[in-house]
């Protein structure tokens, strides 16, 4: 690798610009993180809020639907280079490659595919203790909510099925 290489790297991927400055490889891991992964149906008809996404209740209860159900959980430790992913549905999957792993922070690239073809791809910064959730904005039937949490120690997990 040349000097400028080492220094400043740059990648074309899914349409974006990725800069790394250094070399990660020479980046210090911090402590593995808990990544949980939790995939949920939900619907703007009126219908029961599934028990077991009682810890998600004040997030999902600010988006626009009013009937959630769990599909699928996963928790994950991770350090940097790992991967985490579980089936969505029985065409999606979705995968969570840990790209970076700091004391603060995760960087992450979240891949969804359907039918082998990709949805999303994206990447993210999640600091600790934090999560985001991702949806796609349906006019009408279900719609797919990602939430991807980044953990130091674990919680009471859902339960999965």
């Amino acid at each position: 690798m040349t000097p400028f290489a080492k220094i400043i790297g740059a990648v074309l991927c899914g349409g974006s610009l990725l800069l790394a400055l250094g070399d990660p490889a020479q980046a210090e891991d911090a402590n593995p993180a808990i990544l949980e992964l939790v995939a949920i149906k939900a619907s703007k008809d009126v219908g029961p809020f599934d028990k077991r996404l009682v810890l998600y209740e004040p997030e999902l209860r600010a988006l626009p639907y009013r009937s959630f159900s769990l599909i699928s959980a996963r928790a994950c430790t991770v350090t940097a280079g790992d991967r985490c992913g579980m089936r969505v549905t029985n065409e999606a999957y979705l995968v969570v490659r840990t790209v970076e792993n700091a004391e603060r922070y995760l960087r992450v690239n979240v891949a969804l595919n359907r039918g082998n073809r990709p949805v999303l791809d994206a990447d993210l910064k999640i600091n600790r203790d934090a999560g985001v959730m991702l949806t796609n904005v349906r006019r009408e039937g279900p719609a797919l909510i990602v939430s991807i949490k980044v953990k130091d120690k674990p919680r009471p997990a859902v339960m999965d099925h």
